[in-house]
């Protein structure tokens, strides 16, 4: 084989793996948000009593970019704000401190005692559950985020007590 034809062998190689690993990551990007994706998308169970992601008013289950997590709330204001959110469709800025906990839905929970809405955050804070699943210690109080609190787009999808 000439040296031009092995170039070219090697060229369409090339070309048909990276044709492959893009094909493979427009599924893995449709399938995201699909009920039938892996347990990191699906809904995940509620906190219940005893568990320290369980909140004292409210356990409320949020969607980011394909993701969901239940984050419970303390604060019986905050609670009735998500409550309102969900009947209205509103989505928010949930703010609160990350807790990183390999046994929890996404490698993390959000602390009930420290969750709060805003409709504007600063910018620094805002950042979303797949960026927190993928390294939860970067974004724990004194991590090298560099903040105590993080924001995360909230569309509320379910509320209980």
């Amino acid at each position: 084989m000439s040296e031009h034809r092995r170039f070219e062998h090697r060229r369409v190689y090339r070309v048909a793996v990276v044709l492959t690993l893009l094909a493979g990551l427009v599924e893995l990007l449709a399938s995201c948000g699909s009920s039938s994706g892996s347990s990191a998308t699906s809904n995940p169970p509620a906190p219940v009593a005893g568990d320290p992601a369980h909140g004292a008013s409210a356990q409320v289950l949020i969607a980011d970019q394909g993701l969901e997590i239940w984050v419970g709330v303390d604060s019986p204001d905050v609670a009735s704000m998500l409550r309102s959110n969900l009947q209205t469709g509103l989505e928010e800025w949930l703010v609160g401190a990350i807790v990183s906990d390999a046994a929890h839905h996404l490698g993390f929970y959000f602390a009930p005692s420290t969750i709060g809405v805003a409709e504007i955050t600063a910018e620094g804070i805002q950042t979303t559950l797949p960026q927190i699943a993928a390294d939860p210690s970067h974004y724990v109080p004194g991590g090298p985020g560099g903040f105590n609190e993080w924001a995360v787009t909230a569309k509320v999808v379910d509320v209980v007590r």
